[in-house]
């Protein structure tokens, strides 16, 4: 989900239905032990817009019975203690998640995928009990090849950024194969449910599938910091995390990887804002990426609150290998007109007409890793083959 845009997103999205009636939502959480502090966090500023320390549970025992309507997530027993909240004059769906305090101590129930979230729909009155299993991390779900490192990074308060290298092939920089590279931004979210706080891509996989053929390549995620709405935006903040890509990631890459180094064989991938710098990456480094691909990016949002114009920037750009896609609930309703603004300039000009993939819009997702997760592999196959990768000879 879209975490780290300014929250006038969010009281742009809710305040259109201030005027509906609203229903109420009690959720009670039973926990596996006695817990000191039970919090609850969500995409509601009274949930706290996802902090996982900030909106504490009240403790309760012998819950009340079940009323009609409500919805039951089951553990594999009873637990007499429960905590709970009450949320009043909901108005729209929303989801939430529950925690000790951190995302390492997060409630998970066995048997339910990792990290979704728990969704609430706003059609009538509703109580929510879940029995959590136990606290903390799932299981590492990454399948074939990762390497963390840590590179010098003066933007990070630690002075260093994680990066994640997913390689095809283990053994590739010992051999002779070499893979083209994507770039992706919010690399947590990319490869292990371990690390995805909200669901992750499934990148790997996907690409695990292709072994160390030709359709392959190398993703490199490279983690978001909390200045990460700074950074991936048209910023001061964000040219010089631009830079730090440019000049410190790729390098770093294509010294120890078999890549193929050049501008023809790098894209630039990302969700959300890490769209929208993807999209700053193809229009400002484009001696060294060849195309972005944008999902649910914040492009151009235009308001008194919010200033995001990203259209004039097409005018002096060369054409670049471009995919982008929208959902239609959520954050993405905001986005979307902007990216259809951004759609008719593209698909009015000839220039284009062979580097653009077409805007693809789909109604019924919502911005989330979910969604993204299950449009990436699409967008893969359609950028690698606008480029040629799958027919060159590498």
């Amino acid at each position: 989900m879209l975490r780290f845009l300014s929250l006038f997103l969010f009281s742009l999205l809710t305040g259109s239905l201030s005027a509906q009636e609203g229903v109420n939502v009690r959720i009670e959480v039973r926990s596996p032990e006695k817990s000191p502090n039970v919090f609850i966090t969500g995409s509601r500023e009274d949930l706290g817009q996802w902090k996982p320390d900030e909106v504490k549970m009240r403790y309760g025992s012998n819950p009340v019975n079940s009323p009609p309507g409500s919805v039951i997530c089951r553990g594999p027993r009873p637990y007499p203690d429960y905590y709970f909240i009450e949320l009043t004059d909901v108005v729209e769906e929303f989801e939430f998640k529950v925690t000790l305090g951190s995302w390492e101590t997060e409630g998970r129930i066995e048997g339910r995928s990792s990290n979704a979230n728990f969704l609430v729909p706003a059609d009538k009155d509703t109580t929510i009990q879940l029995r959590i299993d136990y606290w903390g991390l799932p299981s590492s779900t990454v399948r074939g090849s990762l390497d963390l490192v840590q590179l010098p990074d003066s933007l990070s308060p630690s002075g260093f950024r994680t990066v994640r290298i997913w390689n095809p092939n283990r053994h590739s920089f010992f051999g002779v194969e070499s893979y083209p590279v994507i770039y992706a931004a919010d690399g947590q979210n990319l490869f292990d449910t371990r690390t995805a706080n909200f669901g992750e891509w499934k990148v790997d996989e996907f690409l695990y599938g292709f072994g160390a053929g030709p359709m392959n390549a190398i993703v490199v995620g490279i983690d978001n910091t909390p200045n990460r709405s700074q950074e991936y935006m048209d910023t001061e903040l964000g040219e010089a995390y631009r830079a730090f890509v440019t000049e410190t990631v790729i390098p770093y890459v294509d010294s120890v990887y078999n890549t193929i180094p050049e501008r023809e064989f790098r894209v630039a991938a990302g969700s959300s804002a890490g769209g929208t710098v993807s999209f700053l990456h193809a229009i400002y480094d484009s001696e060294f990426f060849a195309g972005a691909m944008c999902f649910s990016p914040a492009l151009q949002l235009q308001t008194e609150s919010y200033d995001i114009n990203l259209l004039p920037l097409l005018d002096d750009s060369e054409p670049f290998a471009f995919y982008m896609d929208m959902g239609g609930k959520g954050v993405d309703s905001i986005l979307h007109p902007g990216c259809q603004l951004i759609d008719e300039r593209l698909s009015n000009d000839q220039a284009w007409s062979r580097h653009y993939l077409g805007y693809k819009y789909i109604p019924d997702d919502n911005h989330n890793e979910a969604a993204w997760a299950e449009r990436f592999p699409t967008a893969y196959l359609d950028m690698i083959r606008l480029l040629g990768w799958p027919d060159r000879e590498y």
